[in-house]
């Protein structure tokens, strides 16, 4: 008797079912880092393959699996109907400006930006409270997106959208749930009409695809983006994103030449900056320049703490380690960023990094808490030493 494999469904109602590119095997749910591996032919994948059309449900939010070319697919889970048009694939333009310049010319433009010139809705998170669990900014994720379904194209919605599907991206990543983040940010692609923000959420798919070790996506996701912008932040996406895929490859000089080899070297905007630190401190430390990535991680993570709490995208102080955490699956700094935690962090016996996979969130805490930690040792050591002279004194007097 001859095996067959068992085919996922070809009609409108496949649901969330993902197919083996070689056999057509039904896969199984990604595994860490996004990877799929057919437990019939054994052929591996990920699930950010560009063949693939990930979006989420409009009901229930479950992953579905829409054809390229549109049409209309039943949930498996709730049931909803939904009807989607023909994936968008058109390249984003080239400024005729950007064209005429030369590419020095165009780093000295961006160079003049703000480098803290983020979108206002970025401002607006903070007042957002109920943004800050998943179920909440899901919940007004798929309200804004079922506005925009409807035809309703006010910047506000476009702006919220957009950093909605940020917060979600990161909670998602922070889960290890890649089929989760393939489907928000390629349906947040979907109803975004704003060519930055378009711009910035592909270099995101190429990014995670570069993550997840398919540099055949990666490539394939950001030839779609405008490679010289004007724009400070969708240029560090770009530059960010093709850095990916270098450091996925293994060519750590491109990633120096997109980088810089030192900080500031070229005009990267914040946000970004502690994800360049840490493909430039990667790349250092694989060319045999230990030292100097671990001195760069430090001086990485100072500069973070000085920030304050909130890092815009990562959303905690500790950005640089959300980002080493969550690019676990590329082993970036293997050996650099251990050392320089363990250096700078002396106080490890009164703070430590927590990692709260439940609630996607990275964070650094004293044990005791407040004036009893790290802050309260050190008063009492300023106590005992300034105040103890006095009270043997006053003391011996009494005698």
């Amino acid at each position: 008797m001859v095996a067959v494999a068992p085919t996922a469904a070809k009609d409108s109602h496949l649901g969330s079912v993902l197919p083996c590119p070689q056999c057509g095997a039904a896969l199984p749910p990604p595994a860490a880092g996004g990877n799929l591996t057919c437990g019939y032919c054994g052929t591996a994948s990920t699930i950010y393959r560009f063949e693939l059309r990930v979006l989420m449900c409009l009901g229930c939010g479950a992953p579905l699996r829409p054809p390229l070319e549109g049409g209309t697919v039943t949930c498996e889970y709730c049931r909803a109907t939904s009807r989607f048009e023909a994936r968008d694939e058109t390249p984003e333009y080239i400024e005729p400006a950007a064209a005429q310049m030369s590419e020095g010319q165009r780093l000295q433009h961006l160079a003049a930006q703000p480098r803290f010139d983020l979108p206002d809705v970025f401002s607006r998170t903070d007042n957002n409270s109920q943004w800050d669990t998943l179920g909440g900014a899901l919940a007004a994720w798929q309200l804004i997106r079922q506005h925009l379904s409807h035809g309703e194209v006010a910047a506000a919605y476009q702006d919220d959208f957009f950093a909605l599907t940020c917060i979600l991206h990161h909670k998602h990543a922070m889960r290890d749930q890649h089929y989760q983040v393939r489907a928000i940010l390629e349906s947040a692609l979907d109803l975004t009409t704003n060519p930055r923000f378009r711009q910035l959420l592909r270099c995101m798919l190429a990014r995670n695809a570069a993550w997840s070790g398919d540099i055949d996506a990666a490539q394939r996701w950001l030839a779609l983006c405008n490679s010289r912008p004007l724009e400070l932040y969708m240029d560090s996406a770009y530059r960010l994103s093709l850095a990916a895929i270098h450091t996925a490859k293994g060519d750590y000089q491109q990633v120096f030449e997109l980088l810089g080899a030192q900080p500031r070297m070229l005009p990267i905007a914040a946000s970004y900056e502690d994800l360049s630190d840490l493909y430039r401190a990667n790349a250092l430390e694989k060319t045999g320049q230990l030292e100097a990535a671990v001195q760069q991680i430090e001086e990485a993570i100072k500069g973070l703490r000085k920030v304050g709490k909130r890092v815009y995208l990562a959303g905690y102080f500790s950005g640089l380690i959300v980002m080493f955490m969550i690019h676990q699956s590329m082993a970036l700094c293997t050996a650099s960023f251990p050392a320089a935690y363990k250096r700078m962090y002396w106080s490890e016996l009164f703070e430590k990094v927590t990692w709260d996979r439940v609630n996607g969130s990275v964070s650094m805490r004293t044990p005791l808490g407040g004036w009893f930690g790290l802050k309260g040792m050190i008063l009492l050591a300023v106590f005992l030493v300034v105040l103890s002279p006095l009270f043997f004194m006053l003391l011996l007097g009494l005698l």
